[in-house]
């Protein structure tokens, strides 16, 4: 299954130019945040009746038994329709990502046979984000694929086991009931799920997201708040060994005094990419004349430890917009669970596939809900890019694993070349030739037996760039 929770774990350490981690200083240069470009085909997932009339993204797409696969919130607003309809999990498969059929592979929906809905709500609270991810080593089949979602216990099992803890306070806006919170869903081939009678998260939790570390463990992103009114929204997240027994939820990232009145965060889809945890921040522009939702970049601070403070990234710039007002992603935007990094059918890009709806977060009414695919080159979530003047990126020290020093670079009419230096020092080791329109290049900087310097050493590189952006460098 490759998606955000696979594509992007890998031994290879990218140096991303997100933020300032890696930089010394710098001269000439400016750092360009590049949005995700939407494809002119959306949206690709439309709601289809009778079971639906409504998506959110709310959920995940991935690449799976060579196809493409998608799980996500349906809703059904008819009138008449069984509560636990209301609001369920729906799934779609996709040959090449653009165009979708909905297998009838799910439950039975009265009048209409087997139908696309996987998993149905309690009937006593709105299902939501349902995160799908593939544990290939659960060491039970039965269990390979595991999803987290929002909803409440069934009425039959409040009554025969009991909530595991009572039910929060009830607040403006949001009407508690027993047994709610994070459950986990399993299932052998991502269609036939068995959900666990009880919420494993606790807390005024939902709008989560589920991912893999590169050493196995689970990492479960949502909403949460520490306001008696359950207002002002940041993220919390845990880790767990199995995908059973999770820590603690501590809070790794809230808006700050950077940020403009009524801004909070409604969900962050995070993701592991090339030694980096990154997130896709949903801002809730939570004042009186606006309630829309957009994605802003996130990353945590120290690279191995997602429960470690996050910070924004891409200086705070929008990496995918709601469209204009009264089109179908015109009030507000979601991301899917992360991206696929490098689809077949498009290996130099990222996909991002989001939730869409017409109106804002408070709209009452019809609202048209869909989803949507957006695009991005690979490591393009922002450059450091050069006009006419020549620019200079001194990096910190690094220690570089091998001498093959590979760069995403757009050089197209411009051109760069890098210097190895001691670090702190102006003594350079190596140089390599000035390379011109470029895209993408490979540069072996030594295999000399008698080169100055030796893998492992301390090393800092200076990059010099003309009419050129750098995306990223790493060693392989």
């Amino acid at each position: 299954m490759r998606n955000h929770a696979q594509c992007g774990r890998s031994e290879r350490q990218k140096y991303l130019f997100v933020d300032d981690r890696w930089i010394c200083r710098t001269y000439a240069l400016h750092r360009l945040a590049q949005p995700f470009e939407k494809h002119p085909a959306n949206p690709v997932i439309l709601p289809e009746p009778p079971w639906e009339n409504g998506l959110n993204c709310y959920g995940t797409v991935a690449l799976d038994e060579n196809k493409y696969r998608a799980w996500f919130q349906v809703f059904n607003r008819t009138p008449g329709v069984a509560p636990q309809f209301r609001t369920a999990v729906g799934y779609a498969e996709s040959a090449d990502g653009i165009s979708w059929i909905r297998p009838r592979c799910g439950l039975h929906y009265p009048g209409h046979g087997v139908s696309p809905i996987l998993l149905a709500s309690s009937g006593r609270s709105d299902l939501c984000s349902p995160a799908v991810i593939k544990a290939e080593n659960s060491g039970h089949p039965d269990e390979r694929y595991r999803m987290l979602f929002f909803d409440a216990m069934y009425e039959e099992d409040l009554t025969t086991i009991g909530a595991p803890w009572p039910p929060s306070a009830r607040v403006p806006g949001w009407t508690p009931v027993e047994g709610e919170g994070l459950f986990i869903a399993t299932s052998a081939d991502g269609c036939s799920w068995r959900r666990h009678p009880v919420p494993k998260i606790a807390g005024p939790n939902d709008a989560s997201s589920l991912t893999l570390g590169d050493d196995g463990r689970f990492l479960a992103t949502f909403k949460t708040s520490v306001r008696p009114d359950r207002h002002f929204r940041i993220i919390a997240a845990t880790l767990s060994e199995d995908g059973w027994e999770w820590d603690a939820p501590i809070i790794i990232l809230e808006p700050d005094l950077r940020d403009p009145p009524g801004t909070e965060f409604y969900g962050m889809s995070a993701f592991r990419y090339f030694g980096n945890w990154l997130g896709l921040l949903w801002v809730y522009h939570n004042s009186s004349d606006d309630k829309s939702l957009d994605l802003q970049l996130a990353i945590a601070s120290q690279p191995n430890d997602p429960l470690s403070p996050w910070r924004r990234a891409a200086d705070r710039r929008t990496v995918l917009a709601r469209g204009q007002r009264g089109t179908w992603d015109g009030g507000r935007v979601y991301a899917a669970s992360g991206p696929i990094v490098a689809p077949p059918h498009d290996p130099d890009a990222l996909w991002l596939y989001y939730g869409g709806a017409s109106g804002r977060h408070v709209d009452s009414g019809y609202q048209f809900r869909a989803i949507g695919l957006a695009r991005l080159r690979v490591d393009g979530f922002a450059c450091l890019a050069a006009g006419d003047i020549i620019g200079e990126l001194t990096t910190v020290p690094i220690r570089p694993p091998n001498r093959t020093l590979l760069a995403n670079i757009s050089a197209r009419g411009g051109f760069f070349w890098v210097e190895a230096r001691v670090p702190g020092t102006d003594k350079c080791l190596w140089t390599s030739d000035r390379i011109g329109n470029a895209c993408g290049t490979r540069i072996v900087m030594t295999n000399k037996a008698d080169s100055p310097f030796s893998t492992g050493e301390q090393i800092t590189l200076v990059f010099y760039l003309c009419r050129a952006q750098l995306f990223s460098f790493w060693f392989e």
